[in-house]
């Protein structure tokens, strides 16, 4: 079942709701801020025939070029598009379309959003090999201050 959120998206960009081609899979959806980021969206062929595939993405009003910037795709296929970027410091939304090749211009054919979020930075944890030597030296100063105590 079709996402009707993305349908009525796909109707308002003039998208032909992925007739020859359908964007399928995105990359992980979690950064830190500045941290380079890289998508990789894959991309469906639905056509019976080989047909050519390309990918567009934008990202903070930018547009990205994804690397390849279009393939050959055999019936059944996914092709990988992967695009490079910076992560900024907020949540932010990656928008991809995709593309056919008629024989004489690109046809605009799928279009989805992804949500990518900022990754709160991780509590720092402590190796457990750093752990057992302050357990050493601890339970040295224990003994120690047994012994003083019996003399």
């Amino acid at each position: 079942m079709r996402d009707m959120t993305a349908e009525v998206v796909k109707r308002a960009h003039g998208v032909s709701m992925g007739y020859y081609s359908e964007v399928v899979s995105y990359g992980h959806t979690l950064a830190r801020p500045g941290e380079p980021m890289e998508l990789r969206v894959q991309v469906l062929s639905l056509h019976a025939e080989t047909m050519d595939l390309a990918s567009m993405g934008q990202f903070g009003g930018s547009e990205l070029v994804p690397i390849p910037e279009h393939a050959a795709a055999e019936p059944g296929s996914i092709t990988t598009f992967t695009y490079q970027f910076t992560m900024p410091e907020g949540n932010t939304v990656f928008e991809v379309w995709s593309y056919y090749w008629t024989g004489t211009k690109w046809q605009l054919d799928d279009y989805k959003q992804l949500a990518i979020l900022v990754q709160e930075a991780a509590a720092p944890q402590v190796s457990p090999w750093l752990a057992v030597p302050i357990l050493f030296i601890a339970g040295l100063g224990i003994v120690y201050a047994v012994r003083r105590r019996k003399s």
